[in-house]
C-alpha cells in the first residue's frame, strides 16, 4: 500500500465521523502553489478512493445492525470489431473518403457490494488500427479509462448512481514527414448519473448523462466541454438470452487559441447477448452507427461509422449466475463511453484522411 495511503488511514483513525469531509476536501484541493498539475491530477484519483472507502465506512457504521456482510464480485470481458470499409468522411473542402478500421478492446469491473449500495472501480483499453486510404499505412488510436460509480440498487425494482471516469486518447500526430511525427494525448473528466428501472423479469430501461471536460486529443493547446447521454433498452427473450437497443448524443466545444469548434452527434448501438447455461461466460455480438460533425469557421466535416462488434464476458466472484438477467440485475455498471472509446477518435480518422492526400 503506498505511503500516503497509509497515512491518509491512520489520520482518518483519529478523527471523529464529523470531521472526515474536511479532511477529504483539503486532501483533494491541496495546495496549488507547490504542486504541478499532473500532482493535483494523481491527488484527485487518491481522493476519489477515499470517498469510496469514507462512504463504505459511514454505510457500515450506520447500518451494521442491519446490513448483510459485504460482498466482492467482478466482470471481465474483450472482443474485437470491425467497420469494414463502411467508414467515410465527407467536407467542405473536399468529397466523400472511405476507409475501414479494425480494434481489440479489454473491460473489467470490480464491485463491492454491501446491502444495497454498490461501490465500483472499472477500466477499458481500446486499441484501433485505422486504414489510411491509398496511403498503404495506417492511424493508431488508444483510448480507454479508469474510473468508478456509486449506486444504489433494488434487484427487484430500480438502481440509481453516480460516476467518475477519466478517458483517455493517444495517437500519431498527423502532422510531420514522415508520419508520424509526434503522439498527441487526450484526457477527459467524465463525471454523471444513471438510472436504471427494472420493469418486471422481461425489460430493463435505463438512462445516463455525462458533463465532459478536458483536453481533446489534438497536438494544439485546447479544452473540451460538453455534456453526453445515452438512452437503453434490454428486452430479455429468455432468461439467457437477452437484446439491447441503445442511442447516445454527443454535444460539445473545443476551444482553440483560433477560435471555438463544435464537436458532436449521435450512435445507435444493437447487441444481443447470450449466458451459456450453467456457467459464468455470456457471448454477445452487435453493430453500431455513429454520425458525428465537426464544425468551424470556414470549415466542416462529417463522419459516418458503421461498425460491427463481439465479444465475451466473465462473471467471477460470488454464485455461478442462474440466468442473464440475474447476472445484469446483480452484476456491474457500464461505464465506458461510446464517443470515447468505443469509435475512433475524430482526430485520428481526419488525420488519416490528410496523410492519405485527401486533403480534409
Amino acid at each position: 500500500m503506498p505511503v500516503d495511503s497509509v497515512k491518509f488511514l491512520f489520520v482518518l483513525s483519529q478523527l471523529g465521523e464529523d470531521d472526515w469531509v474536511y479532511y477529504l476536501i483539503v486532501q483533494t484541493i491541496g495546495d496549488r502553489n507547490s504542486r504541478d498539475e499532473s500532482m493535483r491530477l494523481k491527488q484527485v484519483f487518491f481522493a476519489a478512493g477515499y470517498l469510496v472507502i469514507a462512504a463504505a465506512a459511514l454505510t457500515s457504521n450506520t447500518m451494521a445492525a442491519t446490513a448483510p456482510a459485504c460482498s466482492v464480485s467482478a466482470i471481465v470481458g474483450g472482443g474485437g470489431a470491425s467497420s469494414g470499409q463502411g467508414s467515410q468522411i465527407s467536407s467542405n473542402t473536399n468529397g466523400i473518403a472511405p476507409h475501414g478500421w479494425t480494434f481489440g478492446f479489454g473491460e473489467g469491473a470490480v464491485d463491492f457490494n454491501c446491502g444495497m449500495w454498490v461501490f465500483q472501480v472499472d477500466g477499458s483499453d481500446y486499441y484501433k488500427a485505422i486504414s489510411a486510404l491509398n496511403a498503404g499505412t495506417y492511424v493508431q488510436d488508444n483510448s480507454g479509462h479508469f474510473g468508478g460509480t456509486v449506486f444504489w440498487r433494488d434487484p427487484d425494482m430500480a438502481a440509481l448512481g453516480v460516476s467518475l471516469s477519466r478517458t483517455f486518447t493517444s495517437l500519431p500526430s498527423s502532422e510531420g514527414t514522415p508520419y508520424p511525427k509526434a503522439i498527441e494525448y487526450g484526457a477527459v473528466w467524465r463525471l454523471g448519473g444513471f438510472g436504471e428501472y427494472f420493469a418486471g423479469d422481461r425489460l430493463t430501461l435505463g438512462a445516463g448523462a455525462n458533463y465532459i471536460t478536458g483536453k481533446y486529443p489534438s497536438g494544439a493547446e485546447n479544452s473540451q466541454a460538453g455534456v453526453e447521454a445515452d438512452l437503453y433498452g434490454k428486452l430479455y427473450a429468455t432468461e439467457n438470452l437477452g437484446f439491447t437497443l441503445r442511442g447516445d448524443v454527443l454535444s460539445s466545444n473545443i476551444t482553440y487559441n483560433f477560435g471555438t469548434v463544435q464537436w458532436g452527434g449521435y450512435a445507435v448501438s444493437a447487441q444481443a447477448e447470450y449466458l451459456v447455461p450453467g456457467t459464468a461466460l455470456s457471448v454477445f455480438a452487435g453493430a453500431r452507427f455513429a454520425d458525428r460533425a465537426y464544425r468551424s469557421a470556414g470549415y466542416s466535416a462529417n463522419l459516418q461509422d458503421t461498425e460491427g462488434f463481439a465479444g465475451v464476458q466473465f462473471a467471477i466472484g460470488g454464485p455461478t449466475p442462474t440466468s442473464l438477467r440475474e447476472r445484469d440485475r446483480h452484476g456491474t455498471y457500464d461505464n465506458t463511453s461510446v464517443f470515447d472509446e468505443k469509435l475512433p477518435s475524430g482526430e485520428a480518422e481526419i488525420g488519416n484522411a490528410n496523410i492519405a492526400d485527401q486533403g480534409f
